[in-house]
């Protein structure tokens, strides 16, 4: 579950004091890893943590909202456990709520090229709810291995994304609700439609002596 980060303000701390020096958590800091400043106050800075059940931070992400345009950037995003669900989950309810909660009008971020567990993570966000790549600066990034790689931008704009009644869905569930839609079988407001009644066939609404069998 999805709670604010100032909630957890020391887990958080602790648990990114436990990546520093772990080789697999060399793209998200550039040449000097830290902990990140939890606001006391919003201030368009919106800081959160995924939760699992027992309680313990899983995850953090976080972004700085530009007002003026509502557009959504200098993302962190951080796994402390990997392949967890849970993790996964709420990442991709925090994309949804940027746009369904918040306001957000669009969205920017960017991840080394040489992050491939990253790369792939968002090329299939924005294939499965929308988006582009917009490009790649070259030879500008400097992870803590120190090894200078590209940098890949991704962008969202609102316009891009598959809504439906107010929510985003992704973009085979709106293809196929759409074609039901056309075909009659979903009413205008994305709901199914009801199949049609069948005639309750009585005894009596047979005419005497007559035998279906013959």
């Amino acid at each position: 579950m999805i709670k604010p980060a100032i909630l957890y303000k020391d887990q958080v701390a602790q648990k990114m004091a436990e990546t520093w020096y772990d080789p697999d958590y060399m793209y998200y800091y550039d040449t000097t890893p830290g902990i990140p400043d939890i606001a006391d106050k919003p201030d368009n800075q919106y800081q959160f943590v995924s939760v699992n059940e027992q309680g313990e931070v899983v995850g953090f992400f976080s972004y700085w909202v530009y007002e003026p345009s509502k557009r959504a950037m200098n993302f962190g995003l951080i796994a402390f456990k990997k392949h967890n669900r849970t993790f996964i989950r709420d990442a991709i309810q925090m994309f949804k709520d940027m746009f369904e909660k918040f306001g957000v009008k669009s969205a920017e971020w960017r991840c080394y090229a040489d992050n491939t567990e990253a790369r792939r993570l968002y090329r299939n966000l924005i294939k499965k709810y929308g988006g582009v790549e917009v490009g790649r600066l070259r030879m500008n990034g400097a992870p803590q291995n120190r090894k200078i790689c590209d940098t890949i931008i991704f962008e969202v704009l609102r316009q891009d994304l598959f809504w439906e009644n107010g929510k985003i869905v992704t973009k085979k569930e709106w293809n196929t609700h759409f074609n039901e839609w056309c075909e009659g079988k979903r009413n205008i407001d994305g709901t199914l439609k009801a199949p049609p009644e069948l005639p309750e066939f009585k005894i009596n609404q047979v005419e005497p002596g007559w035998n279906p069998f013959e």
